[in-house]
């Protein structure tokens, strides 16, 4: 039984990384249309596949989902925002309709992990109290108002 259950591990990362070479592969030799409808049929197997295994989780979701529009919008940029010249030899043009299109993608992508990131951290700051601790030693004594104001000793 823990056999099946660490290879269940496996198998949904697996379909991702296999399924990104190949959407690679497709923009390679062939087109962006027929790289996006393998990256929307990857990512459907693997919803299937991780509720069959009742692996799914929604941040999982979210996670994967952005990280292919962050993938897509990538290549929409160098497929369609950039274009070689023949002359002069080297030269590139950028274009407008691809770029605004790929940094759309791009933003809509993004924005979902950049909240989940920064939602983290209050989450964290709000566990996280700061918590004075007092420390018994004969050597000291409060300092009252007037000592902290001379500048001769600091708060802790």
């Amino acid at each position: 039984m823990q056999k099946t259950n660490k290879h269940k591990q496996y198998i949904s990362p697996l379909i991702l990384v296999v399924g990104t070479i190949i959407y690679i592969n497709f923009i390679i030799t062939s087109s962006l249309s027929i790289a996006v409808i393998w990256a929307v049929c990857v990512l459907y197997i693997w919803i299937l596949l991780t509720t069959h295994l009742n692996m799914f989780s929604y941040s999982k979701l979210k996670d994967v989902l952005c990280t292919a529009g962050i993938l897509i919008s990538i290549t929409i940029f160098f497929t369609h925002g950039v274009e070689e010249l023949a002359y002069p030899e080297g030269a590139i043009i950028f274009k407008q309709t691809g770029i605004a299109k790929s940094f759309l993608l791009f933003f809509i992508s993004s924005t979902p992990l950049y909240l989940k990131k920064q939602n983290n951290k209050t989450n964290e700051s709000k566990k996280d109290p700061k918590t004075t601790t007092i420390i018994k030693n004969e050597n000291w004594e409060q300092a009252t108002l007037e000592d902290l104001e001379s500048g001769k000793f600091e708060s802790i």
